[in-house]
């Protein structure tokens, strides 16, 4: 289901105080516990979504709109309202979620060792759990080493399945940058 598609079917939040997770999780669900990656979304017809990723969550407005501006260390990145329209919601509320925990894990002072890759994840063609802990062991030290516009690529490339020229086009990140990251990402996870 698209954003469009969503924001169709739900409430909104406009005036409305945010509510608590708990609070959140007695009214109606659109559409259930959806995994996403490491984390699960939950979107409500009153407009609020939560994402959950371990031990930590958060309530985000689904019918939010504006440009999504995403922040990394060399400068920004504007995705336009338009644009985030036509994206599965899944995929945006999940950058939303992932930003939020994000801010709030670099405002405190607590340091954690989160996994970024989940337990639950399928290794076809390991022949042993040992080899699928070594490849999720090299999936995470990749992810951590990876700044924070190739974790943005990563997301929309690898998790969300968009083409490089999709995210070139929605990050308006030039197509030679984005396709360099994708084969330094590669090369990271690889070894």
């Amino acid at each position: 289901m698209t954003l469009r598609e969503l924001r169709e079917k739900i409430g909104s939040t406009d005036g409305v105080a945010t509510p608590g997770e708990e609070e959140l999780r007695k009214g109606n669900s659109l559409t259930g516990d959806v995994k996403i990656g490491s984390g699960w979304l939950n979107v409500y017809e009153n407009g609020f979504a939560s994402y959950t990723d371990g031990s930590r969550s958060t309530v985000l407005r689904a019918d939010s709109s504006g440009d999504y501006v995403y922040r990394f260390a060399e400068g920004e990145t504007r995705i336009p309202s338009d644009a985030l329209l036509d994206m599965p919601c899944e995929t945006y509320l999940t950058m939303l979620g992932e930003d939020r925990l994000e801010m709030n894990r670099t405002s405190s002072s607590r340091h954690n060792n989160d996994s970024v890759i989940s337990d639950d994840v399928e290794y076809r063609g390991f022949y042993d759990c040992e080899e699928a802990a070594c490849m999720k062991i090299a999936l995470e030290t990749a992810y951590r080493s990876m700044n924070e516009k190739e974790r943005l690529i990563y997301r929309l490339y690898v998790l969300s399945g968009y083409s490089q020229r999709e995210i070139s086009d929605m990050t308006g990140i030039r197509a030679r940058t984005v396709s360099r990251i994708v084969c330094s990402m590669k090369k990271k996870i690889t070894g």
